[in-house]
């Protein structure tokens, strides 16, 4: 797993004990609450930050299965691609690109982390870069995806916008688990942050039914908190 030195959210969780890697205890907890990835599947990984779920994936799909990882943040995406190459992941195809209801350039801001970058509103004097928008339809029209075992997505507050630029290839879709960040904005961080409801409803609208959120305050870091998990009906 390739990261900044400077980004620690992930630091205890890289360290193997026992022979055993906590952060694929993490990846299962966080996306595969009601579905198993299986030898064949092939799984989408929207915001894939710098791999960590996606190495579970792709270990999880075998030689058939194929996972498209998807990243926004140019310097992010360059330690996803080292991630990759390290972790011998062969089934996985990285894609620099922001998933958004229409093509178009989007502005992606510095986070404090891997896990904070978003799409700029302009209002934040944080740096900026500019990479690709993409509907996800349009990339799995590219790649040839039509069947999709599993799509992961966290996308820190752009939930809602992409979830209208991929409603063909939702069609075929089984398993969805959407990271929802209405946390953030219960903390002041903004009320774009706060899509749960509409997320809900949206895949609700396209024929998905909702499964529960396993959330344990107790244990989970709050950012588990806002995860919607569905099933195809």
């Amino acid at each position: 797993m390739v990261d900044g030195a400077r980004f620690e959210y992930y630091g205890g969780h890289l360290l193997a004990r026992n022979g055993a890697a906590p952060w694929r205890e993490l990846a299962r907890k966080n996306w595969l609450q009601h579905f198993e990835v299986r030898s064949g599947d092939v799984v989408l990984d929207v915001g894939a930050e710098v791999g960590t779920d996606t190495v579970l994936f792709d270990a999880m799909v075998g030689s058939s299965g194929r996972v498209l990882a998807i990243e926004a943040h140019p310097i992010t995406f360059s330690r996803l691609l080292r991630t990759i190459q390290l972790s011998h992941c062969d089934r996985t195809i990285p894609v620099l690109a922001a998933i958004a209801a229409v093509s178009g350039p989007v502005f992606i801001e510095d986070g404090p982390d891997s896990l904070s970058s978003t799409i700029s509103t302009g209002l934040s004097d944080l740096a900026r870069h500019t990479v690709p928008g993409v509907p996800l339809d349009a990339l799995c029209d590219e790649y040839g995806i039509r069947k999709i075992s599993l799509l992961k997505m966290n996308i820190e507050g752009a939930e809602a916008p992409a979830l209208q630029g991929m409603k063909k290839c939702l069609q075929n879709t089984r398993n969805v688990v959407i990271a929802c960040h209405d946390f953030r904005a219960d903390a002041g961080e903004g009320e774009l942050y706060r899509t749960r409801d509409k997320v809900s409803s949206t895949l609700t609208s396209l024929g998905f039914e909702l499964l529960p959120n396993r959330f344990n305050p107790a244990v989970d870091h709050v950012s588990a908190r806002d995860h919607v998990f569905a099933r195809r009906n």
